[in-house]
């Protein structure tokens, strides 16, 4: 999200991305927050914890290419978040700019005077609550801490380490060279070669008007991970960064939740009514209303937000859905409307868009550039088993994991879920499995840029 400020602004505004960390009070949320500036130069970012409503109409120097770090949204959350604080947030994070028109005096006379604030400018934001301002959560990614009971022993693991001096130091030269790095990415404009092709899966859903910005941000996302990799990636006529598949893959692992979230929609769906018409196929409301035992306009009103997510979709008897709004409204008033389970709107994979066998699950290019990311519930109680490897047992790995080889202190212990239990294991004991790539060390981050020092 920081990176996407260096993203040129586009035809329809800012391209830089927004996003916001939701979870309940010491989950984690500043404290993940504040280690990712540590990778970052001061330069890179502006820090708040609040502001006024004009604070910043008044600055001194604007906010280009830079991302603004609200510590707390506590200004912005819920109905009384509609500020002009507010405003002025998701103006310069929608239009890339901010200009305010006031009455002045020069020499004793009224004149008009224009502030200028420009970006384009990403945002980084935590909250306790659920929803902020209505118009910039819809501006949004949203992602939420871990709350698992493994994640919380894992940290008053990690916390007593610290305490006894045991704790693993990351290296100070890598923080200076991933500085050096993110200070070298110069802005320039991105191509997605393949945009098409992704708008064209999404679009066999029946999609609320939230799509419309969910698509841009993983547009946006995918033009900054090129822009990232801009001294690796080919150049067309113009210059412009022209963005791989593997861009693609990075953002599918990092964006398909968020997503489906920004959709309104859920992993899974508890609902009784919801299995019950996902097994059963097409079926009339009344027909629902009947085997539940409830009135048909209770029924209506609990399928309204569900259709208005996409989950469900009005249809024939056979599946198919209604060309348009007449043919519907008629098959309503004879009572031959049937809805269907449409499911969730899932972003196409990079196997679904090449048919590549090496983008396949466990293909070469998969295992390549996979994150290794945790997919598992928050919820203690759900065991997801298709997600354990063949030994049944799923390694909740550290930060590291995801940009390397695993590296592993001394003391490290890991908390290992089983099909029905957990286990505590030393990670000594642990083989890792061996990685495709693991050039993404201080070293190698020194060869790409061979005149830096530290």
């Amino acid at each position: 999200i920081i990176d996407s400020a260096k993203l040129p602004m586009g035809q329809g505004g800012s391209k830089a991305l927004a996003g916001k960390n939701s979870g309940p009070q010491g989950s984690g949320k500043s404290h993940t927050m504040f280690k990712v500036l540590t990778l970052f130069s001061p330069n890179d970012y502006h820090l708040i914890t609040s502001g006024s409503s004009k604070s910043l109409y008044n600055m001194d120097k604007d906010l280009m290419y830079k991302a603004l770090i609200l510590t707390e949204a506590l200004t912005l959350e819920g109905k009384n978040g509609d500020t002009e604080l507010a405003y002025a947030i998701r103006s310069l994070v929608s239009e890339g700019m901010l200009t305010y028109q006031y009455t002045g005096f020069e020499e004793g006379k009224k004149v008009t005077k224009i502030q200028h604030m420009a970006g384009p400018t990403a945002l980084i934001t935590t909250t306790v609550r659920g929803r902020l301002e209505e118009q910039l959560e819809d501006r949004l990614i949203q992602f939420h801490p871990d709350t698992s009971d493994r994640q919380t022993a894992n940290i008053i693991s990690t916390t007593a380490d610290q305490a006894s001096g045991n704790a693993h130091a990351v290296d100070e030269n890598e923080i200076k060279a991933w500085r050096e790095f993110h200070a070298r990415i110069v802005p320039c404009e991105v191509v997605v070669p393949f945009a098409s092709d992704i708008a064209e899966a999404i679009t066999k859903y029946s999609l609320p008007i939230s799509a419309r910005r969910a698509f841009k941000r993983v547009i946006s996302a995918t033009e900054t991970v090129a822009l990232i990799h801009q001294h690796q990636r080919a150049r067309d006529g113009a210059g412009r960064v022209i963005a791989e598949m593997s861009d693609y893959a990075i953002v599918y692992q990092l964006m398909k939740e968020p997503f489906r979230e920004s959709l309104g929609q859920r992993n899974r769906y508890t609902d009784t009514r919801i299995q019950m018409i996902k097994s059963m196929g097409p079926i009339t409301p009344r027909r629902i209303a009947e085997r539940e035992g409830v009135s048909g306009a209770s029924i209506s009103e609990w399928m309204k937000p569900w259709i208005e997510k996409g989950v469900l979709v009005w249809c024939d008897e056979a599946g198919v859905e209604f060309p348009d709004q007449a043919s519907l409204e008629k098959a309503k008033r004879t009572g031959k409307a049937h809805v269907r389970f449409q499911g969730m709107c899932d972003l196409p994979s990079p196997y679904d868009l090449t048919g590549d066998e090496r983008w396949a699950p466990g293909g070469e290019l998969d295992a390549f550039y996979d994150l290794e990311l945790c997919e598992e519930s928050n919820d203690s109680e759900v065991i997801d088993e298709e997600s354990a490897d063949d030994s049944g047992l799923e390694i909740d790995g550290n930060a590291e994991d995801a940009i390397g080889p695993v590296k592993v202190p001394d003391q490290g212990r890991v908390c290992v879920s089983g099909s029905m239990e957990t286990k505590r294991i030393d990670l000594k004991n642990i083989v890792p499995k061996e990685r495709v790539y693991s050039d993404i060390g201080v070293d190698n981050l020194l060869n790409e840029f061979p005149v830096l020092t530290l």
